[in-house]
């Protein structure tokens, strides 16, 4: 599947080689400010969007500056942006699996000084990611930001 930039929502990207997680707008899917191969290194990462779906990062490609018009491909030039084209592939795993290797993650990045998710009570917090029912109650349990207040570039 290629992903787009419009109607971005909101995803979880986990990173399980380093076992971390983050917040991601699926803006980001489109667009770049980083080397081919500095955005060669998220291939493999899972993305758990809010409907339940897990999808792996399998490709990504450059394809030009971003923007439409000249004056946006010219601030783009400037700024390092970049039109991106991302290829996920379906990734089967059972949802408790999936909620376990979160709350791992999860009790990992609470360890951080500067800790991605500021949770108050982060063993509760994961021990509840344990047991829910969902990938949107899930969500509703690392209080996910909305699309704009995530990471929207690669």
């Amino acid at each position: 599947m290629i992903v787009g930039v419009h109607d971005a929502e909101s995803a979880l990207m986990i990173l399980r080689n380093e076992k971390a997680l983050f917040p991601l707008s699926t803006f980001a899917f489109g667009v770049a400010q980083s080397s081919q191969r500095e955005l060669e290194q998220n291939i493999g990462a899972w993305v758990l969007f809010r409907d339940g779906r897990v999808q792996e990062i399998h490709e990504i490609h450059k394809r030009g500056l971003y923007g439409n018009t000249l004056l946006e491909k010219a601030k783009s030039a400037l700024f390092g942006a970049y039109n991106i084209e991302t290829r996920l592939q379906d990734v089967h795993i059972a949802f408790p699996e999936l909620a376990a290797l979160v709350a791992d993650f999860l009790l990992l990045d609470a360890k951080n000084e500067d800790a991605t998710f500021e949770l108050d009570n982060p063993e509760l917090i994961a021990e509840k990611i344990r047991s829910a029912a969902n990938a949107d109650e899930l969500f509703q349990l690392i209080s996910m930001p909305a699309p704009q207040d995530c990471l929207d570039v690669f």
